[in-house]
């Protein structure tokens, strides 16, 4: 018996069969003759599959940056219109408020219509 996931030939009585059975032990695979053509294959796929995993890599960090810059934007624009009406700042990263609640920029503010 050889070391590794292969056998080089075929075992030799049921204890040595049930070695190679409890090792997951196999021959090994016959060479293809096409194994010259599918390496070439194999290396232009996997170059493009790592370039296409890269770019949605770099997409989804661009969107994250641009998600969490326009949530401070957002917040901030809030901020400045609710001190201007002289009402608290809303949170606006938790739960959204119920509908019946005053609008920024209003004391008393007209209730929305549900």
């Amino acid at each position: 018996m050889s070391d590794g996931p292969f056998v080089d030939g075929p075992p030799g009585g049921p204890d040595a069969w049930r070695e190679v059975w409890q090792e997951d032990r196999r021959f090994r695979p016959r060479p293809s003759r096409w194994d010259f053509f599918l390496r070439i294959f194999r290396r232009l796929v996997n170059r493009s599959v790592e370039a296409e995993g890269e770019r949605q890599r770099n997409d989804v960090r661009w969107r994250r940056r641009h998600h969490r810059a326009e949530l401070a934007l957002t917040q901030q624009f809030h901020r400045f219109a609710a001190e201007a009406c002289g009402q608290h700042p809303i949170d606006i990263t938790g739960p959204r408020p119920d509908f019946d609640t005053p609008t920024a920029c209003s004391k008393n503010g007209p209730a929305r219509k549900k």
